[in-house]
């Protein structure tokens, strides 16, 4: 997938963890559920890391264990519990959808 491409697709993934959150604080007025790390996980080693950088995304390049290879990005807006899961979890539904194939979405619990 070319930057451009992946660019738009990024901001379609913000876009839907936004419209998510929104949705979300509707029915729960506060951040509630466990403690979690969520991050959305994309394969695509040292070239995805770069990608991600490029557009503006934070994540990291994970290099060992289960998820090695995988880069692993944050929520753009910064909660612990279900508020962070619903981001992630959008983010990730628009990333595979948009082709990006490998998609999924690495759950920690604190």
């Amino acid at each position: 997938m070319e930057i451009k491409s992946f660019k738009r697709l990024a901001q379609a993934a913000e876009d839907a963890a936004f419209a998510a959150l929104a949705a979300r604080k509707k029915t729960h007025g506060m951040d509630a559920g466990t403690c979690n790390f969520d991050k959305v996980a994309l394969p695509g080693g040292k070239r995805m890391l770069k990608k991600v950088e490029e557009v503006g995304l934070s994540g990291y390049l994970r290099t060992s264990g289960m998820w090695k290879g995988y880069v692993l990005v944050s929520a753009p807006v910064g909660y612990q519990g279900d508020f962070n899961t619903v981001q992630v979890e959008a983010m990730a539904k628009t990333f595979k959808a948009g082709g990006l194939e490998g998609t999924t979405v690495y759950y920690q619990m604190d």
